[in-house]
């Protein structure tokens, strides 16, 4: 962004933790009906308008913190541009932890030794979390895992174009071919927002024109003060679902937005992305409100959610496959080309498939086809598609793929399957344990998972477990190891000394070693 844009962006950041200035109280209206779709219609492609306000961080500081708490001094962890406000040296680690849950998916290095301890004061803090956040939402708007990922188009509109005509302009052009989501990141009063060298956005200029043009709306964010007496008119306007302050509420925390923006990314729906977002930013933002006796404000500046909650950026599977046999009769295999050619995944494509109603084995083998991956994968898809591991395997063992069990196995682990649904769908398979046991070791499964596998998920005894470790070339210890642990886990305590014998008798056997040599060696491993 050019220098004037950053700055404007900071000003939006007065913001950084939107110390705005109080609104008088006006009541909420509830007028017109809302749309209930719980999903975007697939016709459109999507497009992202986002609403920047200029704005001035200092003006804001004075008169929201005055002159005497903009300048107390906090205690702070700062690493990367960012800092968290802590209660003091002993506050670091849970300050760490907690940013390690908020913020893991934005840029500062969490490792602790990255991090200083230091004084400065509240005013140095905003400062400072203004650069940080205008850097995150620049990477964010960038991104191509990022926003950019998720529209077709994203407009941003500020500095002479943040007036109520030209948005207007831009929103209902743009409505014509896409739907429109909304982000305000502006100033807020009583039923308007703030643009341009302070023009405001009511119902007369902005919220009637768009309403006569037929827009389009799906989602609207607003991060703006008092948008809580805004939510109706973007609800009567046609939008799918709209979050806003509590009533007249400030919104002191408009960091918000930067976890909005991930979990709204990652596909969470909107409802429970504004939920999760507010959470995050508290975590570090409770600190330096303390310190300057503002606690009350994180409280006023927690977001409701109206309309349609459960919306995601996202279209759901059948709508991404229902364009594509519209009007005509597609194969499985056409249908798997077009979604892959859409960015869609193996796993996406095979859910897709099945929604439309094709059968396993033809999802399956279209998906395969069509992604041209390792047999694994087709696996992993499947599993990651839904689809149960005794369907998988029969599935991946049909003639179209002719994949074989160990690298159904492999595909399988890598799609998250344990070992223990794995095992007892390879017995529905008459498969061995021996075999089971050494599918299991090559798809990475250590000696622990495959003892409780072989014997919850294929109901074996100890001297067949043996036998299946030892046969996948597990060692004497490391068999001995594992069948013990799992032993522990689910022996009561009063037979433990006849499971000791039956351990030992089973290993001589197995290994061919003398019953005196394996007691010997189990004692050495703590089993006596």
């Amino acid at each position: 962004m050019k220098l004037k844009s950053t700055l404007c962006l900071l000003g939006t950041l007065s913001l950084a933790l939107l110390f705005a200035l109080p609104a008088d109280a006006a009541p909420q209206r509830r007028r017109g009906t809302t749309r209930t779709r719980t999903q975007p219609a697939a016709e459109k492609p999507l497009a992202l308008v986002v609403l920047l306000e200029n704005g001035g961080i200092e003006a804001n500081l004075e008169a929201c913190l005055g002159k005497s708490n903009r300048r107390a001094k906090i205690t702070v962890a700062t690493a990367g541009g960012l800092s968290i406000p802590i209660a003091g040296q002993a506050g670091l680690p849970r300050a760490l932890k907690d940013a390690a849950v908020a913020l893991s998916h934005l840029s500062a290095p969490l490792s602790p030794s990255l991090w200083k301890i230091e004084r400065i004061t509240l005013e140095e803090w905003i400062s400072r979390t203004s650069d940080w956040l205008l850097e995150e939402l620049v990477k964010g708007f960038q991104a191509k895992s990022g926003m950019r990922s998720l529209y077709a188009k994203l407009i941003v509109l500020e500095d002479e174009k943040m007036t109520p005509a030209h948005a207007v302009s831009v929103i209902s052009s743009l409505a014509k071919t896409h739907q429109v989501d909304v982000h305000t990141l502006v100033h807020g009063r009583n039923n308007e927002f703030i643009g341009h060298d302070g023009a405001a956005f009511g119902r007369a200029n902005f919220f009637d024109p768009l309403k006569a043009a037929g827009v389009d709306l799906r989602a609207v964010y607003q991060m703006n003060c008092v948008s809580g007496t805004l939510m109706d008119e973007w609800l009567e306007l046609g939008a799918d679902v709209v979050n806003g302050t509590l009533g007249t509420k400030n919104n002191y925390m408009p960091h918000q937005y930067f976890h909005f923006q991930k979990y709204w990314v990652d596909g969470s729906s909107f409802g429970n992305a504004v939920t999760q977002a507010y959470a995050d930013a508290r975590n570090y933002s409770e600190p330096a409100y303390s310190t300057v006796g503002m606690i009350q404000s994180i409280e006023d500046s927690r977001m409701q959610v109206q309309g349609a909650t459960g919306l995601t950026a996202r279209p759901t599977l059948f709508q991404l496959a229902a364009p594509i046999v519209a009007g005509a009769v597609r194969t499985a295999g056409q249908i798997a080309e077009d979604l892959k050619a859409g960015g869609e995944s193996l796993a996406r494509t095979i859910a897709a498939l099945l929604e439309q109603g094709y059968s396993l084995a033809e999802a399956a083998a279209a998906a395969q086809a069509a992604f041209l991956r390792e047999g694994s994968e087709l696996a992993r898809g499947l599993i990651e598609a839904g689809v149960s591991v005794a369907d998988t395997i029969s599935t991946c063992r049909e003639a179209a793929t002719k994949l074989t069990y160990e690298t159904i196995v492999r595909g399988l682990k890598l799609g998250g399957a344990s070992a223990k649904d794995i095992a007892r769908g390879l017995k529905g398979q008459a498969q061995q344990a021996k075999n089971v046991a050494k599918w299991l070791e090559s798809a990475g499964f250590g000696p622990g998972p495959i003892v409780k596998a072989l014997r919850q998920g294929m109901q074996c005894n100890l001297a067949t477990i043996a036998d299946a470790l030892h046969g996948a070339g597990t060692s004497f210890q490391h068999t001995a190891q594992a069948m013990w642990d799992d032993i522990r886990s689910h022996t009561p305590q009063s037979k433990i000394p006849a499971a000791i014998g039956d351990l030992i008798q089973v290993m001589a056997t197995e290994f061919q070693f003398t019953v005196v040599h394996v007691a010997g060696e189990l004692a050495k491993l703590g089993i006596k």
